[in-house]
């Protein structure tokens, strides 16, 4: 504490330590305004005791305050006829020499308290502390120097909301259970600043600068004009993807929450985003019929698959990344290869929507929902439907040669699922009600659950 007063007023003094003990050394460092005076008090004549911390606290907040406030503009005439652009220009000019500009006092909290106090405190001396910080929150946006005036504003439980901070340089401020609620920080310098659970709803964190913000709920991301029907993240975690109604995909810096690229080709709504499993490659589906395949350093477009004759709207890399598979609401399932863009495969069967598919992690195996109340796997190795579960009804193998095969992968699955399993003539029951006969089946196919 002692180090930090003489930074923060830049006056202290040495001892020569060659002066007689005898002499009262100490007398000269009370005749000024000298740092000792502050944190030194005398017991007796030629005897001195250093201040509590607390009181060396106080002594500087006071210093800090007292700096703030006695501030007043320079003005020809009645200084009461200025008005609030007038002053917030002057104090614009005259802010970066206020003490609360030297150094960054996170490390100080005793001091931050004590400033904060002082701004419910009833005494008129203090009635223009609250606005004299804001104005230097503002005035941030042209000051390089890093101040505390957020960090005492949160401590003294001030409400931020529905702030215009477009731009504002406040790293490092403490604003942990803030309330910040419709408050537009756009574009601002928010590096290292601590929001844990504070009240962000609404809050517009447009290409600020937020590196290892720590927050209590993540930023959001605005930038597209039309609903946003599909997000995913990279798989190394460091960007995010979006599709849109408003025909576009954006790609954003998870860190920085600043948009990378907006990718445009789609002629109407992007229904589904993924990135393939190494990072390199985005997919979307979309209402125009088609699958663009884009590159996610570049934004280039790279491949238009084209052969669904109604909305895409679910797309998914192969674990391998050499083919995509896509669902649509022309009820069909195609299999697309990455490199040439051609078609490989139509998977038919469902006789309504197709809203979700999925490779299985060896990308033997898809599966597919519908609105058709059903849920179907598809051996892509055999171009073959191996079973649907039916939420209604029966589940059934379509292909008996296929039976050993799907038995292990499918039957628990349908278990899970409670639906009515047809296998050999025995009655699937539930998860819990196997008969004698389904268990033997599986026993001697090997399976187990």
């Amino acid at each position: 504490a002692f180090s930090f007063l003489c930074n923060l007023l830049n006056k202290n003094k040495t001892v020569n330590d060659t002066t007689d003990i005898s002499q009262n050394i100490w007398e000269k460092f009370f005749n000024d305004d000298n740092i000792s005076k502050y944190v030194l008090r005398r017991v007796s004549d030629n005897k001195y005791q250093f201040l509590h911390k607390s009181c060396r606290e106080y002594y500087a907040a006071q210093k800090i305050v007292i700096d703030i406030i006695s501030w007043k503009p320079s003005m020809i005439g009645d200084i009461n006829n200025i008005n609030n652009q007038q002053f917030q220009q002057q104090f614009e000019v005259y802010a970066h020499q206020l003490i609360i500009n030297r150094k960054l006092l996170n490390d100080e909290m005793g001091v931050i308290q004590f400033i904060a106090d002082r701004i419910h405190d009833n005494k008129s001396i203090f009635i223009n502390l609250k606005s004299r910080l804001l104005g230097i929150i503002e005035c941030s946006k042209n000051n390089s120097k890093v101040s505390i005036a957020a960090t005492i504003l949160n401590a003294a439980r001030v409400s931020m909301n529905n702030r215009s901070w477009d731009k504002i340089n406040i790293p490092y401020a403490i604003l942990d259970y803030a309330f910040l609620e419709g408050t537009s920080p756009k574009e601002a310098i928010l590096d290292n600043v601590s929001l844990l659970r504070a009240c962000l709803s609404y809050t517009d964190f447009t290409i600020a600068s937020v590196n290892q913000v720590n927050f209590g709920e993540y930023c959001y991301l605005k930038g597209h004009s039309g609903n946003v029907n599909s997000v995913r993240f990279s798989p190394d975690g460091r960007k995010i993807v979006s599709g849109s109604k408003d025909k576009t995909i954006r790609l954003w810096d998870l860190s920085s929450g600043k948009q990378i690229q907006s990718l445009k080709c789609h002629t109407n709504y992007v229904c589904f985003v993924h990135f393939s499993h190494d990072g390199n490659m985005i997919a979307s589906g979309s209402g125009d019929k088609t699958i663009q395949l884009w590159d996610a350093s570049s934004g280039k477009q790279i491949q238009s698959l084209k052969g669904h004759s109604d909305f895409v709207i679910s797309v998914q890399f192969l674990p391998n990344d050499s083919m995509i598979v896509s669902g649509s609401c022309d009820n069909t399932i195609r299999l697309w290869d990455v490199s040439s863009g051609k078609q490989l495969q139509s998977l038919e069967g469902h006789t309504n929507h197709v809203n979700s598919v999925q490779f299985s992690s060896n990308g033997n195996i898809i599966v597919s929902s519908s609105d058709d109340h059903t849920i179907r796997l598809y051996d892509i190795s055999v171009d073959s439907s191996l079973v649907h579960f039916s939420v209604d009804g029966e589940t059934s193998l379509l292909h008996p040669h296929n039976e050993r095969k799907c038995l292990r992968k499918c039957i628990w699955q349908g278990g899970v699922q409670k639906t009515v399993l047809s296998l050999r003539g025995s009655t699937w029951k539930d998860a819990k009600g196997l008969t004698l006969l389904q268990l033997s089946v599986v026993e001697q196919y090997g399976g187990s659950f």
